[in-house]
């Protein structure tokens, strides 16, 4: 299971730079950089904190950067992801930051 930590201070799913949920996408199917990426999973929080920091046991992380060298059939195997963003509003103003072009 890789590391994922999350740099979106303003999405809903952030918890103390965690993401709270088990399975993302990764999208910029024809990225050749990180910027081309983004977290489709982002969900701007509107209200305060509801979701409570949860242990993840297993994560999945479905990348469509098909130009990434951690791709390997629309799935990551990178050891560690970071996902970029801290003052994004929606999920194109995100981005994978692990993303390295093939």
């Amino acid at each position: 299971m890789p590391d994922l930590s999350c740099d979106a201070l303003n999405c809903a799913h952030n918890k103390n730079r965690r993401c709270s949920i088990n399975s993302i996408i990764v999208g910029g199917r024809y990225a050749k950089n990180s910027v081309g990426t983004c977290c489709e999973n982002f969900t701007e929080q509107t209200t305060p904190e509801t979701l409570t920091s949860r242990e993840l046991t297993d994560l999945s992380i479905d990348c469509q950067a098909k130009n990434c060298r951690y791709n390997s059939d629309c799935n990551c195997y990178a050891n560690s992801v970071s996902i970029g963003g801290r003052d994004a509003c929606e999920c194109r103003e995100t981005e994978c930051s692990t993303f390295r072009k093939k």
